[in-house]
Order: structure tokens, then sequence, then C-alpha cells
């Protein structure tokens, strides 16, 4: 199997930084990603079960 090679979307940001900074366009889309990306880890985190169980 052919394994695929993704690039984290803060590297391609640092990679062109100077030209994002110049677009509000983009800056707007930079931020919407962050956000779903945080607001997706959230929901991951609240459905997340315990792992310990009590005993007694």
């Amino acid at each position: 199997m052919r394994k695929r090679h993704l690039i984290r979307f803060e590297d391609l940001m640092a990679q062109n930084r100077d030209e994002l900074l110049n677009d509000p366009e983009a800056l707007s889309k930079i931020d919407d990603k962050l956000d779903e990306r945080a607001q997706k880890k959230n929901r991951s985190l609240k459905k997340a079960k315990p792992t310990r169980t009590s005993r007694f």
C-alpha cells in the first residue's frame, strides 16, 4: 500500500505567510478552519468515555 503524504495546515500557512497576511479573505478562511478544528476537538473530548472504573 502506498502512504499518502499529508501537509499540515500550519506548515502550509508558514510557507505562504507573507501572501496570506496581505489577503483578508485568506485570513478569514484561516480563522474559520482553526475554529472548526477546535470545535471538532472539543466534541471528541466530550464524547470520550472515562477509562477508569470505580470498584467498591
